[in-house]
């Protein structure tokens, strides 16, 4: 057995309880023999089943077996040393808690345990590198790899056995599904679905016409059909009219939204509403389901090995297979083909590419010029909030702008009840406000002070500037030494012609070093940083730095305050909320503005709990509760 330093000399470090030395079989054999008494393995367990089509069982099955086990080889399995995972996946380790808990348990030095124990060897996993860097693992931290079918690595030949059961099991999920997607391609053949959910169609069971019966006498299901279901598929009708009729993407969702449509479904995407949007909508007027042409092997998948989701990539189209269904047409083909030439004019006026993006920007980059996009967002739901309106006034010239949550504006009341819309100017003033405020704090000042300090200094160092003014002061020691020999040779031996040219030449070389090195000591090798006075007033100019470079400042605004939440609270004197030192809600604020909506934001560890009013008048921002001071203006 792989024996790890601890465990062979039976040594604990300071500080610890010092553990009897893990006995190879070899010693156990001989203890027995010699009739020393014997010392207790300690073990740790896994188990894992794959998916939730499977018992939830299996688990206590495998446990069974593992315990049954160490019974018989008297170990010691302590409970907090079991760890399982339930329907996960083997294919990766990335979303697996409980394997990742039992690394974060058993591998450090010392060991806790001297061996690990599962029912079978796929349970730790069915992928051929994951599984043999985990048993390299556990010979680097000295713990025994067993699994109840025999394999055992303190076993020297059981090296090659773990290495081809890695082989089998990986070997097994690629058979696995190849031949899951040679059955469901037979079924498209067949005219049955091969899974999957389509708004505007059910799925239901088909029998087998022979009627054959299973085992419980019911009549077995040979596959399931879709069919059209025309509450559904009466509203992809109107979309794809409306979409004729010249409506833009976002009128469409709205229109649905408006009339309460019924919505596809949302999917696995847990808190999400269902609800109508602009990518469900996109999906719906291209899919060619509905022009009555069922499309498989489009996509194929791919798990990410870091966060184990499956991630979608688009086959060339000469793999795609298109079985043509009239009897799942829900428009006319002439309909659905005149509405993606709209589509792809569109997209070539906008410079979209294939993907729907436009060319040229990159995923999950936000790409607004405004101060706060991609910062705010909406309390409710989650999504982030948006710029909208723009209109100007023709009095004053200005143009006004709004946030509001685009899950309302877009989806309707379904996905989100949040009405309320806060001016662009408001908000922006009252967040740069409060991080302005937390800057000019006499801590933070200091700390400015002391980074220009440092600043200056690593800029000056990296000149070499301290350098040369060290040389330059030796040469100036040696050349006023010089001076000096030469005027005492002066006053001894009287004049001479060459030494007075001498004694010339090292009086203009002191100059011109003292020049210099007066050059550098007015850069300040001694570097004093702006007075507090300057920084402040830069602070005070905050606002208009960040609108000089909105893009920039955004980031640099993410890296500071995060992402802030806007929940809305309904007007204090329509809501008798007390807080527990007895103040009311809403307290400090102005009395035009106390019986206005106003929005709370949090979610920033920087910023503290504000409440910002909606209503009419300069931006003016109130400490949540426990924060002081109550008020103050910007």
């Amino acid at each position: 057995m792989v024996v790890g330093d601890r465990q062979r000399e039976g040594v604990a470090p300071r500080g610890r309880v010092a553990v009897p030395p893990y006995p190879s079989p070899a010693r156990v054999h001989r203890a027995v023999a010699e009739g020393e008494p014997q010392v207790n393995r300690r073990v740790a367990a896994y188990a894992r089943y794959s998916s939730s089509a499977q018992k939830v069982t299996s688990i206590a099955d495998q446990l069974r077996n593992i315990r049954k086990l160490v019974d018989q080889e008297e170990d010691v399995l302590d409970d907090k040393f079991i760890f399982t995972d339930e329907a996960v996946s083997g294919t990766t380790e990335a979303g697996r808690d409980g394997l990742r808990q039992l690394k974060e348990a058993i591998f450090h030095r010392p060991a806790p345990v001297d061996a690990l124990v599962v029912d079978d060897l796929s349970r730790l996993g069915r992928n051929m590198t994951e599984s043999l860097l985990f048993q390299d693992d556990c010979d680097y931290y000295g713990i025994e790899l067993i699994t109840v079918d025999g394999l055992r690595s303190s076993n020297p030949a059981a090296n090659l056995g773990f290495k081809l059961k890695s082989l089998i099991d990986d070997v097994y999920i690629q058979d696995l599904r190849h031949k899951t997607l040679r059955g469901l391609e037979g079924q498209i053949h067949r005219g049955f679905s091969a899974g999957g959910r389509t708004f505007g169609y059910r799925s239901v069971p088909v029998l087998d016409p022979a009627g054959r019966t299973d085992s419980t006498g019911n009549i077995i299901v040979v596959g399931k059909k879709n069919v059209i279901h025309e509450p559904e598929a009466e509203v992809v009708r109107r979309a794809f009219e409306l979409r004729l009729e010249g409506r833009s993407l976002a009128n469409i969702v709205e229109a649905l939204a408006t009339s309460n449509a019924p919505a596809p479904n949302p999917g696995k995407r847990p808190g999400r509403p269902r609800g109508w949007s602009l990518s469900s909508l996109q999906y719906l007027l291209k899919n060619r389901m509905y022009r009555g042409e069922v499309i498989y092997k489009r996509d194929r998948f791919v798990k990410n090995r870091q966060t184990g989701k499956r991630v979608a990539r688009r086959r060339p189209e000469s793999e795609w297979i298109v079985e043509p269904r009239p009897d799942l047409a829900i428009v006319p083909r002439d309909v659905f083909d005149r509405v993606q030439a709209m589509t792809a004019a569109r997209n070539g006026e906008l410079r979209r590419g294939s993907g729907g993006r436009y060319k040229g920007t990159e995923p999950g980059r936000c790409y607004s010029p405004y101060l706060l996009s991609g910062i705010l967002k909406c309390g409710v739901c989650g999504a982030a909030m948006v710029i909208y309106g723009g209109k100007q006034n023709e009095h004053n010239g200005k143009v006004y702008r709004g946030y509001q949550c685009p899950s309302r504006k877009r989806r309707g009341s379904s996905t989100c009840t949040n009405t309320l819309t806060i001016s662009q100017e408001k908000i922006e003033a009252a967040v740069v406000g409060e991080v302005r405020k937390k800057l000019l704090s006499p801590e933070n000042i200091a700390f400015y002070e002391a980074q220009f300090r440092k600043a200056f200094d690593k800029a000056r160092k990296d000149s070499g500037a301290d350098a040369r003014a060290k040389e330059i002061e030796r040469q100036l020691a040696d050349t006023r030494k010089a001076i000096e020999n030469l005027l005492a040779f002066l006053k001894t031996n009287g004049g001479s012609e060459s030494v007075a040219r001498e004694l010339a030449q090292a009086e203009a070389r002191e100059r011109e070093l003292t020049a210099e090195l007066a050059g550098l000591t007015s850069e300040g090798r001694t570097v004093f940083p702006p007075p507090a006075k300057a920084i402040r007033d830069g602070l005070m100019r905050l606002q208009g730095t960040l609108y000089a470079d909105s893009v920039a400042a955004r980031e640099l605004l993410k890296t500071i305050v995060g992402e802030l939440k806007l929940t809305p609270r309904l007007p204090a004197a329509d809501v008798a909320a007390t807080g527990t030192d007895g103040t009311t809600a809403g307290a400090g604020l102005q009395k035009d503005e106390s019986r206005s909506p106003c929005y709370e934001v949090t979610g920033s560890a920087f910023l503290p709990n504000l409440l910002i009013p909606l209503g009419s008048g300069g931006p003016s921002v109130v400490a949540g509760a426990g924060f002081e001071p109550a008020t103050f203006g910007l």
